[in-house]
């Protein structure tokens, strides 16, 4: 039912929020796989907790047949669920060259106080279709002074999300945050 509701929407913007164990990421996967077969969805990106990112990527090729490559910013490469392995060749992330679908950690995606955000570059190939799991680490919350202060990947989503047409964001703790 929830892959049904996200797909009724146009373009698809919608946040599954479940319980931990629920199954956001199958659907959530789903959703994916759909877009891409029948949407004309291309390149996708997927943001997720570094932990998380081989799960997801086994997940995506086992049960969707769906190759992500996976990006390893020490090897400045991406690694397919065999374990082959594509060196960027222009030295950036989010290019022409940029595989349609990728895993990239949401800290390395919204870089840091010195360094913005993947997103920022003026040559930036932008997804489709973005994915943000753990989506509650994009907040704003009020500081001791009262006033709000948004986290990194609050402000790097805002930037983009107006740019990229379609949107899921998966959270497991909606209400505490």
């Amino acid at each position: 039912r929830a892959v049904i509701d996200a797909l009724s929407r146009w373009p698809v913007r919608v946040m599954f929020a479940d319980e931990v164990g629920l199954g956001k990421t199958f659907e959530v996967a789903a959703t994916v796989a759909f877009m891409k077969k029948y949407y004309g969805v291309r390149k996708v990106v997927i943001l997720t907790p570094k932990s998380v990112l081989a799960q997801w990527q086994t997940e995506l090729f086992q049960h969707f047949g769906i190759t992500a490559w996976l990006y390893d910013s020490e090897k400045k490469s991406y690694i397919d669920p065999l374990g082959h392995m594509r060196t960027i060749s222009n030295g950036f992330v989010l290019s022409e060259t940029t595989p349609d679908t990728v895993l990239l950690s949401t800290q390395y995606a919204r870089g840091n106080k010195n360094q913005g955000s993947i997103f920022n570059r003026a040559d930036v190939v932008l997804p489709d279709l973005l994915v943000v799991d753990e989506a509650h680490a994009a907040r704003v919350s009020k500081g001791l002074d009262g006033a709000p202060h948004k986290t990194q990947a609050y402000a790097m989503l805002e930037e983009i999300s107006g740019k990229i047409p379609h949107i899921i964001l998966a959270t497991a703790t909606p209400m505490q945050k």
